[in-house]
């Protein structure tokens, strides 16, 4: 069954253009909210949704991301469809930083034992070629994105760099 609050939020939501599956997402985040309070969003406090905010974040261990697509649908919820004013709404929930993953530096003796592993000369060949291009590349470019994705080829086969 539909409430008129929340055919409203859909209604909004198609207004302003959000794909279907972004609809999706923010319904069943504002509907999760509701169902945690026991109670219609309209009555939760900004305090509220932040401490419903940490329960995502510390008890269900969600990724940035899928908080920040909470945070969103709030934000919408409470600044379009409520029309509220939003701004200490946006002050005590600021969008997640996502975590910086770095590139797993080797021991010498862990990158030895990988390179004299395989059986074949033929693949103990490949293994060093590839890591030595890898090395090499990765001195000259720093910056430039280190991983390429032949499914991204355009027509004439030259690969683009897909960035992660």
């Amino acid at each position: 069954m539909t409430t008129p609050l929340r055919a409203k939020y859909i209604r909004d939501l198609t207004i302003r253009g959000r794909a279907e599956r972004t609809q999706q997402s923010y319904s069943r985040y504002v509907s999760e909210l509701a169902r945690y309070y026991h109670r219609s969003p309209e009555l939760i406090s900004y305090q509220e949704v932040a401490d419903w905010l940490y329960y995502l974040i510390k008890e269900r261990e969600l990724s940035a991301s899928s908080v920040n697509i909470a945070v969103n649908a709030l934000r919408f919820l409470y600044g379009v469809t409520l029309e509220r004013n939003t701004n200490q709404l946006m002050a005590s929930v600021p969008r997640m930083k996502h975590a910086i993953r770095r590139a797993e530096i080797y021991a010498r003796s862990e990158v030895e034992a990988i390179l004299s592993a395989p059986r074949q000369p033929r693949d103990r060949v490949f293994l060093m070629t590839v890591y030595g291009n890898t090395l090499l590349r990765s001195l000259l470019h720093p910056h430039r994105p280190r991983y390429f994705s032949h499914a991204l080829s355009n027509a004439r086969g030259r690969l683009r760099p897909t960035v992660e």
